[in-house]
Protein backbone atom coordinates (compact mmCIF):
# COMPACT_ATOMS: atom_id res chain seq x y z
CA UNK A 1 0.00 0.00 0.00
CA UNK A 2 1.29 3.51 -0.91
CA UNK A 3 0.76 6.08 1.81
CA UNK A 4 0.09 9.39 -0.11
CA UNK A 5 -0.20 12.83 0.68
CA UNK A 6 -2.30 15.28 -0.99
CA UNK A 7 -1.61 18.89 -1.76
CA UNK A 8 -4.42 21.53 -2.47
CA UNK A 9 -7.74 20.61 -1.49
CA UNK A 10 -10.33 22.32 -3.44
CA UNK A 11 -12.73 20.46 -5.15
CA UNK A 12 -10.34 18.74 -7.50
CA UNK A 13 -7.82 17.76 -4.73
CA UNK A 14 -11.18 16.06 -2.89
CA UNK A 15 -12.38 14.28 -5.92
CA UNK A 16 -8.66 12.91 -5.74
CA UNK A 17 -9.06 11.58 -2.59
CA UNK A 18 -12.42 10.42 -2.92
CA UNK A 19 -11.79 8.02 -5.80
CA UNK A 20 -9.19 5.90 -3.33
CA UNK A 21 -9.53 6.51 0.00
CA UNK A 22 -11.50 3.03 1.61
CA UNK A 23 -11.81 1.92 -1.71
CA UNK A 24 -8.53 1.04 -3.02
CA UNK A 25 -5.87 -1.63 -1.83
CA UNK A 26 -2.70 0.09 -3.82
CA UNK A 27 -2.81 3.53 -2.44
CA UNK A 28 -3.79 5.69 0.58
CA UNK A 29 -4.03 9.36 1.51
CA UNK A 30 -2.35 9.96 4.87
CA UNK A 31 -1.40 13.54 5.26
CA UNK A 32 -2.20 16.40 3.08
CA UNK A 33 -2.09 20.79 3.07
CA UNK A 34 -4.04 23.20 1.96
CA UNK A 35 -3.42 26.90 2.02
CA UNK A 36 -6.11 27.83 3.95
CA UNK A 37 -6.27 25.27 6.64
CA UNK A 38 -10.13 26.23 7.52
CA UNK A 39 -11.02 25.17 4.41
CA UNK A 40 -9.91 21.20 4.46
CA UNK A 41 -10.35 20.26 8.64
CA UNK A 42 -13.50 18.94 8.58
CA UNK A 43 -12.49 16.74 4.89
CA UNK A 44 -8.89 15.62 6.51
CA UNK A 45 -11.01 14.58 9.90
CA UNK A 46 -13.60 12.69 7.72
CA UNK A 47 -11.50 10.92 5.72
CA UNK A 48 -8.64 10.33 8.49
CA UNK A 49 -5.81 12.28 6.38
CA UNK A 50 -3.49 14.59 8.65
CA UNK A 51 -3.52 18.17 8.22
CA UNK A 52 -0.04 19.72 8.23
CA UNK A 53 0.49 23.64 7.91
CA UNK A 54 3.54 23.28 5.57
CA UNK A 55 4.68 21.36 2.57
CA UNK A 56 8.23 20.61 4.35
CA UNK A 57 6.60 18.64 7.21
CA UNK A 58 4.83 16.37 4.15
CA UNK A 59 8.64 16.01 2.23
CA UNK A 60 10.58 15.64 5.75
CA UNK A 61 7.90 12.64 7.20
CA UNK A 62 8.96 9.32 6.05
CA UNK A 63 5.88 6.91 6.42
CA UNK A 64 4.79 9.22 3.17
CA UNK A 65 5.65 7.57 -0.03
CA UNK A 66 4.42 10.01 -3.01
CA UNK A 67 2.63 13.17 -3.61
CA UNK A 68 -0.54 14.27 -5.06
CA UNK A 69 -0.20 17.84 -5.91
CA UNK A 70 -3.44 19.63 -7.25
CA UNK A 71 -2.78 22.77 -6.52
CA UNK A 72 -2.25 26.23 -8.85
CA UNK A 73 -0.46 25.85 -12.07
CA UNK A 74 1.98 28.09 -11.70
CA UNK A 75 3.51 26.48 -8.08
CA UNK A 76 3.42 23.00 -9.79
CA UNK A 77 6.90 22.57 -11.91
CA UNK A 78 8.80 23.74 -8.42
CA UNK A 79 6.59 21.61 -6.41
CA UNK A 80 7.84 18.44 -8.35
CA UNK A 81 11.26 19.32 -8.33
CA UNK A 82 11.64 19.76 -4.82
CA UNK A 83 9.06 16.77 -3.90
CA UNK A 84 11.69 14.54 -5.96
CA UNK A 85 14.61 16.02 -4.41
CA UNK A 86 13.52 14.77 -0.88
CA UNK A 87 12.76 11.53 -2.85
CA UNK A 88 9.45 11.12 -2.72
CA UNK A 89 7.32 9.49 -6.16
CA UNK A 90 5.15 12.74 -7.50
CA UNK A 91 1.88 12.68 -8.97
CA UNK A 92 0.69 16.59 -10.28
CA UNK A 93 -2.39 17.46 -12.17
CA UNK A 94 -2.55 18.77 -15.76
CA UNK A 95 -0.84 20.71 -17.25
CA UNK A 96 2.67 19.67 -15.77
CA UNK A 97 3.66 23.39 -16.26
CA UNK A 98 2.87 26.46 -18.46
CA UNK A 99 6.40 26.53 -19.96
CA UNK A 100 8.71 23.89 -21.15
CA UNK A 101 11.53 25.41 -19.38
CA UNK A 102 9.56 25.08 -16.55
CA UNK A 103 8.59 21.36 -17.37
CA UNK A 104 12.26 20.60 -18.27
CA UNK A 105 13.29 21.30 -14.72
CA UNK A 106 10.72 19.34 -13.37
CA UNK A 107 11.29 16.66 -15.54
CA UNK A 108 15.08 16.78 -14.79
CA UNK A 109 14.29 16.55 -11.33
CA UNK A 110 12.55 13.21 -10.85
CA UNK A 111 15.16 11.61 -13.73
CA UNK A 112 18.22 12.80 -11.56
CA UNK A 113 15.99 11.61 -7.96
CA UNK A 114 14.59 8.23 -10.34
CA UNK A 115 11.32 8.88 -8.84
CA UNK A 116 7.82 7.87 -10.52
CA UNK A 117 6.23 10.95 -12.06
CA UNK A 118 2.63 11.15 -13.21
CA UNK A 119 0.39 13.37 -14.60
CA UNK A 120 -3.18 13.68 -14.26
CA UNK A 121 -4.48 12.65 -17.92
CA UNK A 122 -6.81 9.83 -16.60
CA UNK A 123 -9.00 10.01 -19.58
CA UNK A 124 -6.54 7.96 -21.26
CA UNK A 125 -7.15 5.09 -19.46
CA UNK A 126 -11.30 4.97 -20.22
CA UNK A 127 -12.53 1.89 -21.75
CA UNK A 128 -13.67 4.14 -24.82
CA UNK A 129 -10.69 5.79 -25.31
CA UNK A 130 -8.74 2.29 -24.89
CA UNK A 131 -11.16 1.63 -27.54
CA UNK A 132 -10.16 4.52 -29.53
CA UNK A 133 -6.66 2.97 -29.17
CA UNK A 134 -6.94 -0.13 -30.11
CA UNK A 135 -8.69 0.41 -33.34
CA UNK A 136 -6.42 2.96 -34.19
CA UNK A 137 -3.29 1.11 -34.12
CA UNK A 138 -4.80 -2.29 -35.16
CA UNK A 139 -6.09 -0.35 -38.40
CA UNK A 140 -9.20 -1.04 -38.31
CA UNK A 141 -10.01 2.90 -39.32
CA UNK A 142 -7.87 2.52 -41.34
CA UNK A 143 -5.54 5.93 -42.50
CA UNK A 144 -6.53 8.61 -40.58
CA UNK A 145 -6.27 12.20 -41.50
CA UNK A 146 -8.02 14.06 -39.31
CA UNK A 147 -8.94 14.50 -35.72
CA UNK A 148 -11.22 16.66 -34.00
CA UNK A 149 -12.19 17.45 -30.38
CA UNK A 150 -15.03 19.89 -28.72
CA UNK A 151 -15.59 20.44 -25.45
CA UNK A 152 -17.00 22.84 -22.72
CA UNK A 153 -18.01 23.42 -19.17
CA UNK A 154 -19.68 26.38 -17.24
CA UNK A 155 -15.82 27.78 -15.44
CA UNK A 156 -16.02 31.32 -16.60
CA UNK A 157 -20.08 31.67 -15.40
CA UNK A 158 -19.41 29.76 -12.02
CA UNK A 159 -16.67 29.60 -10.32
CA UNK A 160 -16.36 33.06 -7.82
CA UNK A 161 -14.31 35.25 -9.19
CA UNK A 162 -11.90 35.07 -6.56
CA UNK A 163 -10.76 31.46 -7.95
CA UNK A 164 -7.74 31.14 -9.38
CA UNK A 165 -8.85 29.23 -11.97
CA UNK A 166 -10.06 32.47 -13.21
CA UNK A 167 -6.68 34.26 -13.35
CA UNK A 168 -5.46 34.67 -16.69
CA UNK A 169 -1.96 34.21 -15.25
CA UNK A 170 -3.25 30.91 -14.44
CA UNK A 171 -5.12 29.84 -16.90
CA UNK A 172 -4.28 31.24 -20.14
CA UNK A 173 -5.88 30.21 -23.57
CA UNK A 174 -9.27 30.20 -22.02
CA UNK A 175 -10.12 26.54 -21.06
CA UNK A 176 -7.01 24.96 -22.37
CA UNK A 177 -5.65 24.33 -18.81
CA UNK A 178 -9.28 23.13 -17.77
CA UNK A 179 -9.67 21.20 -20.78
CA UNK A 180 -8.08 21.54 -23.64
CA UNK A 181 -4.98 19.81 -22.27
CA UNK A 182 -6.32 16.52 -22.22
CA UNK A 183 -7.24 16.89 -25.83
CA UNK A 184 -3.98 17.59 -26.90
CA UNK A 185 -2.61 14.67 -24.78
CA UNK A 186 -4.73 12.41 -26.38
CA UNK A 187 -3.67 13.56 -29.78
CA UNK A 188 0.07 13.19 -29.26
CA UNK A 189 -0.24 10.08 -27.79
CA UNK A 190 -1.99 8.65 -31.02
CA UNK A 191 -0.91 10.27 -33.91
CA UNK A 192 2.69 11.93 -32.63
CA UNK A 193 4.04 15.06 -32.66
CA UNK A 194 2.30 18.31 -33.49
CA UNK A 195 3.97 20.29 -35.34
CA UNK A 196 2.23 23.41 -36.36
CA UNK A 197 -0.81 25.18 -34.25
CA UNK A 198 -2.92 28.13 -34.76
CA UNK A 199 -4.79 29.83 -32.12
CA UNK A 200 -8.25 32.31 -32.05
CA UNK A 201 -9.43 32.52 -28.61
CA UNK A 202 -11.92 35.43 -27.18
CA UNK A 203 -14.18 36.53 -24.13
CA UNK A 204 -17.55 37.01 -25.02
CA UNK A 205 -19.54 35.92 -22.39
CA UNK A 206 -17.32 35.54 -19.21
CA UNK A 207 -15.95 38.04 -17.17
CA UNK A 208 -12.14 36.81 -17.03
CA UNK A 209 -11.08 33.88 -19.32
CA UNK A 210 -11.58 33.77 -22.74
CA UNK A 211 -14.96 31.88 -23.23
CA UNK A 212 -14.56 30.65 -26.97
CA UNK A 213 -11.24 29.00 -28.13
CA UNK A 214 -10.45 27.05 -31.79
CA UNK A 215 -7.36 25.71 -32.28
CA UNK A 216 -6.50 24.13 -35.90
CA UNK A 217 -3.33 21.49 -35.26
CA UNK A 218 -1.06 20.30 -38.05
CA UNK A 219 0.90 16.97 -37.72
CA UNK A 220 4.05 16.12 -38.48
CA UNK A 221 2.70 12.56 -40.23
CA UNK A 222 0.37 14.90 -42.55
CA UNK A 223 -2.66 15.02 -40.61
CA UNK A 224 -4.61 17.97 -39.50
CA UNK A 225 -6.58 18.74 -36.43
CA UNK A 226 -8.90 20.76 -34.66
CA UNK A 227 -9.80 21.69 -30.98
CA UNK A 228 -12.65 23.90 -29.67
CA UNK A 229 -13.87 24.61 -26.16
CA UNK A 230 -15.73 27.01 -24.43
CA UNK A 231 -16.00 28.00 -20.74
CA UNK A 232 -19.16 29.26 -20.79
CA UNK A 233 -22.19 26.73 -20.88
CA UNK A 234 -23.17 23.13 -20.71
CA UNK A 235 -20.84 20.57 -20.00
CA UNK A 236 -20.17 18.41 -23.33
CA UNK A 237 -17.33 16.46 -24.97
CA UNK A 238 -16.70 14.87 -28.03
CA UNK A 239 -13.25 13.10 -29.81
CA UNK A 240 -13.34 12.01 -33.14
CA UNK A 241 -10.71 9.94 -35.64
CA UNK A 242 -11.37 10.24 -39.34
CA UNK A 243 -10.10 7.02 -40.85
CA UNK A 244 -10.19 5.89 -44.64
CA UNK A 245 -12.43 2.87 -43.16
CA UNK A 246 -14.15 4.54 -40.17
CA UNK A 247 -14.82 7.26 -38.48
CA UNK A 248 -15.28 6.60 -34.78
CA UNK A 249 -15.93 8.97 -31.08
CA UNK A 250 -15.79 9.25 -27.97
CA UNK A 251 -18.39 10.97 -26.63
CA UNK A 252 -20.93 12.22 -23.69
CA UNK A 253 -18.89 14.36 -20.16
CA UNK A 254 -18.90 11.09 -18.70
CA UNK A 255 -16.70 9.53 -22.14
CA UNK A 256 -18.91 6.12 -21.34
CA UNK A 257 -20.34 6.42 -25.32
CA UNK A 258 -18.06 4.95 -28.12
CA UNK A 259 -19.29 4.78 -31.57
CA UNK A 260 -17.69 4.03 -34.91
CA UNK A 261 -19.59 5.11 -38.03
CA UNK A 262 -18.29 2.26 -41.40
CA UNK A 263 -17.44 4.05 -44.85
CA UNK A 264 -19.91 3.44 -47.36
CA UNK A 265 -20.01 3.71 -50.94
CA UNK A 266 -22.04 7.08 -52.12
CA UNK A 267 -25.21 6.15 -53.72
CA UNK A 268 -25.85 7.14 -57.33
CA UNK A 269 -28.83 9.55 -56.50
CA UNK A 270 -29.29 11.42 -53.67
CA UNK A 271 -27.70 12.24 -50.83
CA UNK A 272 -25.56 9.48 -48.60
CA UNK A 273 -27.64 8.16 -45.56
CA UNK A 274 -24.53 6.12 -43.72
CA UNK A 275 -24.83 2.72 -41.92
CA UNK A 276 -25.90 2.36 -38.62
CA UNK A 277 -23.01 3.09 -35.83
CA UNK A 278 -21.61 0.49 -34.01
CA UNK A 279 -22.23 1.47 -30.45
CA UNK A 280 -20.40 0.39 -27.35
CA UNK A 281 -21.58 2.02 -23.97
CA UNK A 282 -19.22 1.83 -20.75
CA UNK A 283 -21.20 3.07 -17.20
CA UNK A 284 -19.77 3.02 -14.52
CA UNK A 285 -15.97 3.43 -15.17
CA UNK A 286 -13.59 5.61 -12.71
CA UNK A 287 -10.51 6.85 -14.51
CA UNK A 288 -9.18 8.75 -11.72
CA UNK A 289 -9.07 5.64 -9.36
CA UNK A 290 -7.54 4.21 -12.39
CA UNK A 291 -5.31 6.71 -12.44
CA UNK A 292 -3.74 7.08 -9.20
CA UNK A 293 -3.19 3.00 -8.84
CA UNK A 294 -1.90 3.09 -12.15
CA UNK A 295 0.80 5.45 -10.04
CA UNK A 296 1.03 3.47 -7.01
CA UNK A 297 1.48 0.21 -9.02
CA UNK A 298 4.35 1.83 -10.76
CA UNK A 299 6.02 2.63 -7.93
CA UNK A 300 5.50 -0.74 -6.06
CA UNK A 301 6.60 -3.00 -9.41
CA UNK A 302 9.49 -0.66 -9.97
CA UNK A 303 8.28 0.08 -13.46
CA UNK A 304 8.18 3.38 -15.90
CA UNK A 305 5.17 5.08 -15.86
CA UNK A 306 3.38 4.95 -19.24
CA UNK A 307 2.88 8.41 -19.36
CA UNK A 308 6.77 9.10 -21.08
CA UNK A 309 8.67 12.47 -20.36
CA UNK A 310 8.45 12.98 -24.31
CA UNK A 311 4.56 13.33 -24.54
CA UNK A 312 4.74 14.99 -21.44
CA UNK A 313 7.70 17.88 -22.50
CA UNK A 314 5.69 18.07 -26.57
CA UNK A 315 2.14 18.69 -24.68
CA UNK A 316 3.36 21.48 -22.71
CA UNK A 317 5.55 23.10 -26.01
CA UNK A 318 2.25 22.51 -27.87
CA UNK A 319 0.57 24.61 -24.44
CA UNK A 320 2.61 27.11 -24.77
CA UNK A 321 2.66 27.74 -28.76
CA UNK A 322 -1.03 27.84 -28.68
CA UNK A 323 -0.52 30.77 -25.72
CA UNK A 324 1.97 32.44 -28.44
CA UNK A 325 0.11 32.24 -31.27
CA UNK A 326 -3.00 34.01 -29.26
CA UNK A 327 -0.86 36.70 -28.62
CA UNK A 328 0.56 36.89 -32.02
CA UNK A 329 -2.69 35.98 -33.93
CA UNK A 330 -0.28 33.95 -36.58
CA UNK A 331 0.22 30.15 -36.80
CA UNK A 332 3.11 28.70 -34.73
CA UNK A 333 5.54 25.54 -35.74
CA UNK A 334 7.16 23.99 -33.51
Amino acid sequence: MINAAIVGLGWWGKTLVSAVQGRSDTIRFTAGHNRTRAKAEAYCAEHGIRLHDDLDTILTDPSIDAVVFAARHTDRAAQVERTAAAGKHVFVEKPLALTVAEADRALDATTRAGVVLAVGYQRRLHPSFVELRARIRDGRLGEVSLVTSDMSAPLGLTLPDASWRLDPAEVPAGGMTALGVHAVDSMIELFGRIDTVYCLSRRKVATRIDDATSIAFGFANGMTGTLSMSTSTAVHFRFAAYGSKAVAEVSTPSMDLFRVFPVQGLPTHGQPTGALPEVIETKGADPVRAELELFARSITSKTPHPLTAHDLRHGVEVFEAIVKSIGTGQPVHL
